[in-house]
């Protein structure tokens, strides 16, 4: 995950705002983790680290949005959700794509230009 870091309040604010009221199933805060693989585990550090880190986002009518702390830099993670709970978006420049069933998310971050992905695990807090 790299680019487009966010500054601590503002990423703050994005993950901690809860939804007025639910109009959806899937409206709420949601948090969890990514678990970092490929090549460059384990290397680079502030927006280039390969590592594993936690997520925090809120869903509200059909959205997502929240941050995730990477080696100290907040990246804004923003995205779509279908009617069938699959999920399209970014975490900062990459690629976010998984899917809500139930009480989880399951999905994955695919890093641009580098060998490095994230499995993306979040359960409603």
């Amino acid at each position: 995950m790299k680019h487009a870091a966010y500054g601590l309040a503002g990423a703050l604010a994005l993950a901690l705002a809860a939804p007025a009221s639910a109009s959806s199933p899937l409206d709420g805060i949601w948090a969890g983790t990514t678990r970092a693989s490929g090549a460059d585990l384990g290397k680079g550090t502030g927006a280039s680290a390969c590592m594993d880190t936690s997520i925090e986002v809120s869903v509200l009518n059909e959205s997502l949005r929240g941050s995730v702390l990477l080696d100290g830099t907040y990246f804004l993670v923003q995205g779509k959700i279908a009617k069938d709970g699959t999920v399209t978006g970014s975490v900062g420049e990459d690629e976010l794509k998984g899917r809500f069933e139930g009480t989880a998310f399951s999905g994955e971050v695919n890093g641009i230009n580098r060998d490095c992905n994230h499995t993306v695990t979040l359960k409603r807090r």
